[in-house]
């Protein structure tokens, strides 16, 4: 078995390859995101991990929560303790070790290390050190854009060819870093790199720390408490709402909104999307001015870019895949779980040695007693796939513009993925069709689930259009992009209109209408088609809605928008919302 580790800020990621290529992530209390957290008690215990985040509730000046920003130190204090930075990384690193141990049954026969890419040879030889202290055998390192890059191709299946670039948007808990990949004779090279060293995931949970504090102004001595807490109860509720902030902000990145409840001063709060989006905003645009930046500096043109891969767990934030398409023109890449890119991808930009024997033996001369057809030229043999991870197939992903869409539809809590197409009708008219099953469509957890349902069935509406079967056999072997349109919130647009029509969400309430009335269509929900249909109450908001989103009648717009009776327009649209959500089939 192999280990590939990534050694992160807030978190290290550990991933397992047995001999026969299957590759695992290593669980550490029941997640695969290891705290790279280390304590140190007042007896001098060593703790990682989870363990050391709830220790240090009693003790916090023993805990030292980012050993990685330290690595250019000697030693640093832990309570009353002076304590080497080489050791709190070693506490990391042995930690994944005896794991990986356990669950081998035996050490590993390779490891291999990501680090940033702009860390030289100090930084490196005490990475390294860590390394042997922590027990390890001697280690083989990978800059974590190459990691990335191999990833891309051996696991997405996205190739990178001669003269073209990937650029690799690592947006992590601690920082932000930008690198251009390119493929050399040696395999993959990260030859221009930038970064921000201000900017990443914890300064996005401040963000929705500072959202809280700005709803709730007038508690100012229970944010004191949070702030400069002096007793164990209100270290305990900083960390909750910490942890609470954090949450929120993933949350939002799946959903359109999210609560968060604020210890001390004891209040619940709803965030959406969009507020934390607008909070969020000037640190996104940083990060996506320094990727131009580099891009520039390093002579790339938008001509050459083969791919942008976001990979850190704040790189799921859509806003960040929003704004870089729009500078870049190049639709980003992005995976569910993006903290397991750099230590997978590690296992692939160092393949594995191929054992050879050391003195084979002659192998026998075989007894014919028929013909042996040829074996088939080399050239025509298939060639090799990587193995399946977690029971998912190796796969591209498919062009923006394929005819085929992936959706997400959101009702309260529940989020659920389908595909969808249109046809155009003898009566030139463009219709929306659905994996539907007559009047009910399922809908699956996962959006590859979604695809794969369309593409292995006949059982569904889609199955019945034109080049049916040549659009499920693309299916079948690419991914189909989950892109910002295409993500629907059904009952949103109710609660938006309770608001004044100031504060309307007015892009949700449009889209939602789309996709409201494709869907009662497309399911027969002639109720539905009452309430949406042209002339309507709703269909008249439609209207309004879209004259507001022109600047040239953005005002006449807004005074046409408080004539609506709020009242019947929120009654409307929870009735549609309901009447969908009765034919729609969630996961369970």
């Amino acid at each position: 078995m192999r280990l590939g580790v990534d050694f992160g800020t807030s978190n290290t990621v550990c991933v397992a390859q047995r001999p026969d290529g299957t590759v695992t992530p290593l669980l550490f209390d029941a997640s695969p995101l290891l705290s790279s957290a280390v304590y140190l008690g007042p007896d001098a215990t060593m703790l990682t991990g989870a363990d050391a985040e709830r220790a240090a509730l009693a003790y916090p000046a023993g805990l030292e929560p980012h050993p990685k920003r330290r690595v250019d130190d000697e030693t640093t204090w832990l309570g009353e303790r002076e304590v080497a930075v080489v050791d709190l990384i070693a506490a990391v690193l042995a930690r994944a070790w005896a794991e990986a141990c356990r669950v081998g049954g035996g050490a590993p026969t390779g490891v291999v290390l990501s680090h940033p890419a702009a860390w030289a040879r100090t930084r490196l030889a005490r990475l390294a050190e860590a390394a042997r202290r922590a027990g390890i055998p001697p280690v083989t390192f990978v800059p974590e854009p190459v990691a990335a890059a191999a990833y891309f191709a051996a696991i997405l299946g996205r190739q990178i060819p001669p003269g073209r670039t990937l650029v690799v948007y690592d947006l992590g808990a601690g920082t932000f870093d930008i690198s251009v990949v390119r493929r050399s004779p040696a395999g993959f090279e990260a030859y221009a790199t930038g970064g921000l060293a201000d900017v990443g995931g914890l300064d996005l949970d401040a963000v929705v720390v500072d959202h809280a504090r700005s709803l709730t102004a007038g508690a100012g001595a229970g944010w004191a408490r949070l702030d400069w807490p002096e007793t164990s109860a209100d270290q305990r509720a900083r960390r909750d709402l910490w942890l609470g902030a954090r949450a929120a902000k993933q949350m939002l990145s799946r959903h359109p909104r999210a609560d968060l409840h604020v210890p001390l001063v004891d209040v619940d709060l709803h965030v959406t999307r969009e507020e934390f989006e607008k909070a969020a905003r000037p640190h996104l645009d940083r990060t996506v001015a320094t990727t131009v930046d580099v891009l520039r500096s390093a002579g790339v043109t938008r001509e050459s870019i083969a791919g942008v891969f976001l990979v850190g767990g704040s790189s799921r934030i859509p806003l960040a895949a929003a704004l870089l398409h729009r500078q870049l023109t190049v639709a980003p890449t992005v995976i569910d779980q993006p903290e397991l890119v750099v230590a997978h991808g590690c296992l692939y930009a160092v393949p594995a040695p191929v054992p050879v024997p050391t003195s084979p033996a002659p192998a026998p001369p075989p007894i014919l007693t028929r013909p042996v057809p040829a074996p088939p030229p080399a050239a025509l043999a298939a060639p090799r796939q990587p193995p399946a991870v977690l029971g998912i197939p190796p796969r591209g992903v498919l062009p923006e513009d394929f005819p085929v869409h992936l959706v997400e539809l959101t009702v309260g809590d529940r989020v659920g993925y389908t595909v969808r197409t249109y046809v155009t009708g003898d009566d030139q008219q463009t219709v929306a069709v659905f994996a539907s099953q007559g009047p009910r469509l399922p809908l699956f957890r996962r959006p590859e689930q979604a695809t794969d349902h369309a593409a292995g069935g006949d059982d569904h509406a889609m199955a019945s259009i034109l080049h049916w079967e040549s659009l499920r056999e693309s299916m079948a072997v690419a991914f189909l992009p989950l892109l910002p349109r295409n993500r629907y919130v059904l009952d949103l647009p109710s609660v938006s209109l309770e608001r004044d029509p100031k504060q309307w969400l007015t892009d949700l309430i449009v889209q939602a209408g789309d996709i409201a009335r494709e869907l009662t269509y497309a399911l027969d929900i002639p109720q539905g088609q009452d309430l949406l249909g042209p002339g309507t109450l709703l269909d008249r908001l439609d209207d309004a809605l879209r004259a507001a989103q022109r600047s040239s009648l953005r005002r006449k717009a807004h005074r046409d928008l408080r004539a609506f009776d709020q009242a019947r327009l929120v009654s409307g649209w929870r009735r549609v919302a309901s009447l969908i959500d009765s034919h729609l089939d969630w996961p369970a």
